[in-house]
């Protein structure tokens, strides 16, 4: 038979094998397993890394780095997967460019990316893998930037970079004074100016629906009254507001007109949202595909394809603002393998529901399944052309991921 050269013996091995329990030396046993001739020539490339360096990494973005220690998911030390660790980035010439990249890679949009240095969010362990980065503004992957040899390195811990990302908002409201991207006081948009929402009525809803526009998940929304984050100046545009909770926008929300209140900017709203519970969805080829992942208690996890059928991926594409009409589940690691929490197992949807939370499953971080079974979608076209407005997704070209947020 012939032998497996270098680009088939990745794809097989990326194919057949969960990266989490796989590497290529065990790949190259498997095929000879299966009575696959490898030449001795391909075994040595594959024994010494030669040629295959790109293809040790974990295959999506999202899941090559990581930010710890923060105090929330948009900022914290960075760390990168590589040849089945986690390692730091020493801060040598790290700047607020690499941090661009950094951030889309997670989901997060590049503007406003910061870079952080000298162990900002505290030292890490273990490998040090990238040193003297130097991202340009086309780069979308941190592993193609220019850089020092993975590994190579002049650094200690105490020179880990970080770095601070901002969520893709909506353009007609915005959050001030906070201690980070997800906390802070309400501003909106209007007539060209911003300015504050006064504090009367203001409850969870109203949270949810402001936490919702700037890409944060619905679901642990906190209202905060009574200028807790400061008070602003200028206009009060908006008091008395009265939402269902299921809003796409505050000025949908039942409200007197626009700038009439009987408020001060004591009395300025704020709120306090969270990433818990967003959707999203990784590796495919265009915003309506990949593989699906939840973000339960700070991380990403994968959705086991046990059960997974149409109905399911109807609601995954509901939650992202695609049709439920249309909706393809895909099985078997079709967006390639994920890693770290396999999140749910055997979800049953009946295809109304709103989350995919609230169909029945086997409970949170009950899975018996590897990431060889990750469930994935492919969803047909948006709900309508309002659903886009403001950037309430978070949809970012190539393999980067979808972002959204429960319903």
């Amino acid at each position: 038979m012939e032998p497996f050269y270098p680009s088939s013996l990745c794809d097989f091995c990326f194919s057949k094998c969960d990266y989490s329990d796989c590497d290529y030396l065990h790949c190259v046993e498997e095929l000879e397993d299966k009575g696959i001739t490898v030449s001795k020539t391909e075994k040595e490339r594959t024994e010494n890394g030669m040629g295959f360096e790109d293809r040790r990494e974990v295959p999506s973005q999202s899941n090559k780095v990581r930010l710890v220690g923060g105090s929330s998911a948009t900022e914290g030390r960075v760390e990168v997967f590589y040849n089945r660790e986690w390692g730091t980035v020493c801060d040598d010439n790290f700047d607020d460019k690499d941090a661009a990249v950094i951030c889309s890679m997670l989901g997060f949009t590049k503007m406003n990316a910061k870079a952080k240095q000298r162990a900002f969010f505290g030292q890490g362990t273990g490998r040090i893998w990238m040193d003297e980065l130097r991202c340009r503004d086309a780069d979308i992957d941190l592993f193609s930037c220019q850089q020092s040899a993975l590994g190579s390195h002049n650094c200690g811990h105490s020179e880990d970079a970080g770095v601070v990302c901002a969520i893709s908002a909506a353009s007609n409201i915005r959050l001030a004074g906070g201690g980070n991207p997800m906390e802070g006081r309400v501003e909106v948009y209007y007539n060209n100016q911003w300015g504050t929402v006064c504090d009367d009525s203001w409850d969870t809803r109203d949270a949810s629906v402001v936490c919702f526009m700037l890409g944060y998940s619905r679901e642990n929304a906190i209202p905060n009254l009574s200028a807790s984050f400061g008070q602003g100046t200028g206009q009060i545009w908006m008091d008395d507001v009265l939402c269902e909770g299921t809003e796409r926008d505050l000025f949908d929300c039942k409200k007197p007109p626009i700038g009439r209140h009987n408020c001060g900017h004591s009395e300025d709203a704020g709120v306090t949202c969270s990433l818990e519970g967003s959707v999203r969805l990784v590796g495919g080829s265009s915003p309506l595909e990949g593989r699906v992942e939840i973000h339960s208690s700070g991380s990403w996890g994968t959705v086991c394809d046990d059960s997974w059928d149409n109905t399911d991926a109807a609601v995954v594409c509901f939650m992202l603002g695609f049709l439920r009409g249309g909706a393809v589940a895909r099985t078997g690691g079709y967006f390639q393998s994920g890693v770290g929490n396999i999140l749910l197992d055997e979800v049953n949807c009946i295809g109304t529901e709103r989350s995919i939370l609230q169909c029945l499953h086997a409970g949170l971080l009950s899975a018996d399944c590897g990431h060889h079974e990750d469930a994935g979608v492919t969803c047909k076209g948006v709900q309508s052309a309002g659903i886009l407005r403001g950037k309430h997704l978070i949809i970012v070209n190539g393999n980067n991921p979808v972002l959204a947020n429960l319903s």
